[in-house]
């Protein structure tokens, strides 16, 4: 059913049954988070004129607090939504396994980035560095704890999460802040990326629409520009562990990109673990393979200790 190597060990874990991993599947939610939308964490606040559709993406979020009260500072997880660097906001409806974490004492926040083409690469992941910084500088007045803050991301928002986690500290990519923001990093605990981009080149050769976005994006295709805003020559000791969850059939994110990143993560002697989605709905086998994730992996994931 689902294919899973821990790569960077050499190790396998044990393919769940299907009763298993229906089972660690989310159910329904009895209490709602308090949010708090729009919530700025850089000054592009986006559209200006309800007429203005083009407004190309924003630096805000939306903070779904967790109703669960855990008598100490809670953890945080960052959701980016896809949409091919071009389109997609915070606003579209959480997946239920990342609503789920609010019941069991994480904040989650949605976050929005400027988009392309108007905003081409790298600012769609300045950005999201911008928010991780921003986070950690706000953790006191929240009561989050900086020291676990996890990034999970879907198809084009799954790039950037993978981004995220591979490249703390590398300077071209980081916001130029000062004050607050600038003392802080960008460093974060865990990455997931569902069905992510994470070799734009060969996106590019999926078909129209995956060689469009990689050209709206960073302006050409078989190119170095792709290379750069791809994962597999960003990823240095400092990574971040990596679950990666692939559909067998996916066009768009192959499997064979995941397996790639996690063997180039295996030489970097960091955690990377694969899931492919073999079975199941026909959609779960492509590009949208969420309602296939081995819940009880994906938050043991998110809940390792932190180093």
């Amino acid at each position: 059913m689902l294919a899973t190597s821990l790569l960077s060990s050499c190790r396998l874990i044990p393919d769940p049954s299907f009763a298993d991993l229906m089972a660690a599947r989310p159910g329904t939610r009895t209490a709602q988070p308090e949010v708090s939308r729009d919530v700025a964490y850089g000054e592009n606040k986006g559209c200006v004129l309800a007429s203005d559709v083009l407004c190309s993406g924003s630096q805000t979020l939306d903070l779904h607090r967790s109703p669960v009260g855990t008598g100490s500072r809670r953890p945080v997880l960052l959701w980016v939504h896809g949409g091919g660097w071009t389109m997609g906001d915070k606003s579209e409806p959480l997946p239920a396994n990342v609503l789920r974490q609010l019941d069991r004492g994480y904040d989650v926040l949605a976050v929005n980035y400027r988009l392309a083409p108007r905003f081409p690469f790298p600012a769609a992941l300045t950005d999201l560095k911008l928010a991780v910084r921003w986070v950690k500088a706000h953790a006191e007045d929240h009561g989050w704890d900086p020291s676990r803050i996890v990034v999970v991301g879907h198809s084009a928002g799954g790039n950037l999460a993978a981004l995220v986690g591979a490249t703390p500290g590398v300077t071209a990519l980081e916001p130029v802040v000062s004050g607050d923001l600038g003392r802080q990093d960008s460093s974060v605990t865990a990455v997931m990326a569902v069905n992510g981009v994470l070799d734009l080149n060969d996106t590019a050769t999926s078909g129209p629409v995956g060689a469009a976005y990689v050209r709206m994006y960073v302006g050409c295709t078989a190119c170095a520009p792709a290379r750069d805003a791809s994962v597999a020559g960003r990823i240095g000791r400092n990574a971040a562990p990596l679950y990666l969850v692939h559909g067998a059939h996916d066009p768009m994110s192959k499997p064979t990109q995941g397996i790639s990143v996690c063997l180039l993560y295996a030489r970097a002697d960091r955690p990377c673990s694969i899931d492919i989605v073999d079975s199941g709905p026909t959609q779960s086998q492509g590009h949208d393979s969420w309602a296939m994730i081995n819940q009880t992996e994906f938050e043991r994931f998110i809940d390792r200790p932190t180093a």
